[in-house]
């Protein structure tokens, strides 16, 4: 059984299943934090 990982926003209440897209809405919805996760660079296996 594979066990999914959720990737909550720390300033909204969305959850995302890959950290990529987790980074996107941060850049993309709360801008005034996208410092703290542009420069991150996640690897992960796509499920």
């Amino acid at each position: 059984m594979t066990q999914l990982t959720v990737h909550q926003c720390p300033y909204c209440e969305l959850r995302f299943g890959y950290a990529n897209d987790l980074k996107d809405h941060v850049v993309t919805d709360h801008p005034d934090h996208a410092a703290e996760l542009v420069a991150v660079e996640f690897h992960e296996i796509p499920r």
